[in-house]
């Protein structure tokens, strides 16, 4: 049954065949012709090379070893009969080529498990067989070069023997390359050029020298590192296009005309130009990349400079140019020149996002021409920024970073915008309500601040119309304006006005050497101001005196890390800086106290405020003082050393609210007070005083004095001196040495000479309870002292009756006076002295 199929098959085939027109039948022929005359070649070829296989390769061997330097090997040939159909192709396997010294080494310069070259089937009948094509698959070529030895020189033609007659060299035309590793590794500079050939096709046509070239090429760039320290260049890249390429046998010069290729799938314009007949030997890359991801252009650099531009990248794509020359001659670093620009794009840095973002740059390794191509020698300069971060327009007229190892920048800015927008960026310490700021700065200086390049800053920030509110003191200002200017190192204000509720200020000063101490240490910067005044009402500070607030965490986000610290930076400046005020101020309002024209120093320090040399009138007299305090804490202690001279004795204790006593009262009191004080104590958030907090000494003379109306005195003239005026007391000196403690004044022993008696007392007087105060009255009435006076006779001040009282306080801290007639009120002292006198004592 099977054989008759088949003859009915063949049947059917030569009927369909006489049925074919003569063209088509002449077609066949010829084909069928062809294969069986491939085929017959291919059998033919094939048993010549399996008869003949040792002097086929020890041919093949002489010929290129007389062609080339090394030890060139073949380890087999066969015949490849699919390899480049209907071509007739031989195999050759394991091929080698090595120099000289490859039994140190043990690597083989060329190094191929497989050679294809595919033969004319025509030309096999001829003198001169004509290669079709060479592939060269699955090996490597590894050059390298150390500081006495490289083995490139392997790849230079040898001299022919001029009595040797050469044959006609056969010429290739088409040519392929096939997973190839080609590795160039120049130890002594230390460099490598690795570059994996995944699959280049290619076609050579030769016009005269010039071998123009088309080629299909797959390849993988591992590096192009010129400086292995420094990393390199195209590291990791997939490169992919149909490249045309120009060879000149003559000159030597290899180029590659500026086209289109693919890098890692993005379109770029690259060109090429290998130069080596020179010598040296110089090369030129020129890239175009119309549009690419910043991310992207930056891995085709080295690392070292990758690592510079690493915090940077932009939403969209922009335009990179990138031209590199140079040479195999050391100093070999290549020149690199690139610049780039976009427009409408989003700039993403450490400092934050810049929106509408426009700009022009480009970068050199060549700043000056007689300092070589180094990292040192690198900039970047930038024209015509534009951008908008956190809502503040930034204009950038110029900007220039020199140098990639310890860089140095120069850059001048321009904005102008709302103040509000500033509080996303400097944290909590300040709070904007309202304004305008104004800035034009140009700064010169290291990038790192412990670098010992200069630093220097030239501009203004002028903000106007502004309200804020400083957080660490819950202070709020209004309709402030501030002119900052900064000259090379310091910063001047100057034409600074400051509203509080009810305080206005002018301030103009400096802070010299700022910019240094800043960078380095913002805590350390030192303000010098002048500060005058109109009226202060001291009662808007009072948060001064209390601990500082906490600053609540900034709403910043973490990636716009150093904006953070410029926040920080800016907030330990102000909290922790050293402030000193000359003030001058016209009118001080505190509670009930007011003074005029004070002047002084004042000191303000991260937890300290001192006031020194500060003078100012008050109640028809003045007042000098040196006060320090200290606000580290829940509680203020204070330090005051102060001068008191011919102040209305009724205005100091209502100035200062009866110094937290409530037996006397302004209305009790007049004269003239001069005192020199010394003492310490503690102050609450309120600014009011610490119960039992103060001690000193106070040293008082008061002339002039009055006490109106004393309901305590007034008391006792139900008893004794009914027909003397006890409402209205006069003395003509009074002066004491006054010991404070614990809450308590110790009266040290004093006579007061008054126009109603003459008093010996001394004791306590205590603020709440405690006050246990020694009187000791004569009878005697001072009126008539004044005749012995007159008469030029001593009044005997104890002569005559003598009355002994006690005046303390009650449970209900109530000052009531009593007859003391064992004299307990008394220090043992006075008491001796009393009981040594010639006069008894008696009661009335």
């Amino acid at each position: 049954m099977p054989s008759a199929n088949k003859r009915q098959l063949l049947i059917r085939g030569k009927e369909k065949y006489k049925g074919l027109p003569r063209w088509a039948k002449v077609i066949i022929i010829t084909l069928m012709s062809f294969l069986i005359l491939l085929v017959i070649a291919w059998f033919v070829l094939s048993w010549y090379i399996n008869n003949h296989k040792k002097e086929i390769l020890a041919k093949i061997t002489t010929s290129v070893s007389e062609s080339m330097e090394g030890n060139f090997h073949i380890n087999d040939i066969e015949p490849a009969l699919l390899q480049n159909f209907p071509s007739i192709s031989v195999r050759l396997k394991g091929v080698t080529l090595s120099d000289s010294l490859y039994y140190k080494h043990k690597k083989n310069t060329l190094e191929l498990g497989s050679v294809y070259i595919s033969l004319n089937l025509f030309s096999l009948i001829t003198r001169h067989p004509e290669i079709n094509k060479v592939t060269i698959e699955d090996g490597t070529v590894y050059l390298f070069h150390d500081y006495n030895y490289g083995n490139a020189y392997l790849f230079n033609a040898k001299k022919k023997q001029s009595n040797k007659k050469g044959g006609k060299q056969p010429d290739i035309n088409k040519f392929g390359i096939e997973n190839v590793l080609f590795v160039y590794d120049f130890y002594d500079r230390n460099k490598q050029f690795k570059i994996g050939v995944s699959d280049i096709q290619g076609v050579i046509h030769r016009d005269g020298d010039i071998w123009n070239i088309k080629a299909d090429t797959r390849v993988h760039f591992y590096q192009m590192a010129f400086n292995l320290e420094k990393g390199g260049f195209l590291k990791s890249k997939d490169l992919e296009g149909d490249l045309d390429i120009k060879f000149n046998t003559k000159t030597k010069s290899l180029q590659l005309p500026k086209q289109y290729i693919k890098v890692n799938g993005t379109k770029i314009k690259a060109g090429v130009v290998f130069n080596f007949g020179a010598k040296p030997i110089d090369y030129s890359f020129d890239i175009d990349a119309p549009s690419i991801g910043f991310k992207e252009g930056v891995s085709y650099l080295s690392d070292s400079i990758a690592s510079k531009l690493d915090s940077f990248d932009f939403d969209k794509n922009i335009a990179v140019k990138v031209m590199i020359n140079g040479s195999f001659q050391y100093p070999d670093t290549p020149l690199v020149r690139a610049y780039f620009q976009t427009e409408d794009n989003a700039l993403r840095t450490s400092y934050g996002k810049f929106l509408d973002t426009k700009l022009k740059g480009n970068f050199t390794n060549l700043v000056y021409k007689d300092r070589g191509k180094t990292d040192d020698n690198s900039a970047v300069t930038i024209t015509g920024f534009k951008g908008e971060i956190m809502k503040i327009p930034v204009v950038v007229d110029s900007f220039a970073l020199y140098g990639l190892i310890n860089p140095f920048i120069t850059v001048r800015m321009k904005s102008k915008f709302d103040v509000t927008n500033l509080n996303s960026i400097i944290g909590n310490t300040f709070s904007f309500e309202s304004g305008t700021a104004d800035l034009n700065i140009k700064y010169d200086g290291p990038v790192v601040s412990t670098d010992n390049f200069q630093h220097s800053l030239f501009g203004h920030v002028i903000v106007k119309d502004a309200a804020f509110t400083y957080g660490p003191r819950n202070l709020s200002f209004k309709k402030c304006n501030i002119n900052i200017d900064f000259l090379g190192q310091d910063l001047v204000l100057s034409n600074t006005s400051l509203y509080t509720k009810n305080s206005a200020f002018n301030i103009q000063g400096i802070a010299r050497n700022f910019l240094n101490i800043y960078l380095l240490d913002p805590g350390k910067v030192a303000f010098i101001w002048n500060v005058n005044s109109s009226h202060i009402d001291l009662n808007d500070f009072k948060s001064f005196l209390a601990p500082k607030a906490k600053s609540p965490k900034s709403n910043q986000k973490q990636d716009n890390n150093k904006t953070a610290r410029i926040s920080q930076g800016f907030s330990t400046m102000l909290q922790q800086s050293n402030m000193q005020l000359h003030v001058n101020v016209k009118q001080l309002q505190y509670n009930h106290f007011s003074a005029g024209n004070i002047l002084g120093d004042v000191t303000l320090t991260d937890n300290e405020m001192s006031f020194k040399n500060v003078s100012l009138n008050h109640a028809g007299g003045s007042l000098s003082a040196n006060v320090t305090t200290n606000t580290s804490g829940n509680l203020t202690p204070f330090q005051l050393q102060g001068t008191i001279t011919n102040v209305k004795i009724d205005k100091l204790f209502y100035a200062f609210d009866n110094f937290g006593q409530t037996t006397l009262s302004p209305q009790n009191l007049a004269g003239s007070l001069s005192a020199d004080i010394n003492v310490k104590g503690l102050l609450n958030a309120d600014g009011s005083l610490r119960q039992r907090s103060m001690a000193g000494k106070v040293s008082f003379k008061l002339k002039n004095g009055e006490l109106n109306n004393f309901k305590p005195l007034e008391t006792i003239q139900k008893f004794i001196f009914k027909k003397r005026n006890l409402s209205h007391v006069t003395f003509d000196e009074l002066k004491n040495d006054l010991e404070i403690y614990d809450g308590k004044i110790k009266i040290n022993p004093m006579t007061i000479l008054s126009s109603a008696a003459i008093i010996h007392t001394e004791g306590v007087y205590a603020f709440q309870r405690g006050t246990d105060i020694s009187i000791v009255l004569p009878l005697r009435n001072p009126e008539k002292d004044k005749e012995l006076i007159a008469q030029g006779k001593v009044p005997k001040l104890n002569k005559g009756i003598v009355l002994y009282l006690r005046a303390r306080d009650d449970d209900a801290g109530n000052v009531k006076i009593s007859w003391d007639p064992l004299k307990k009120g008394l220090s043992k002292d006075q008491t001796k002295d009393e009981n040594a006198s010639d006069d008894d004592v008696h009661q009335e």
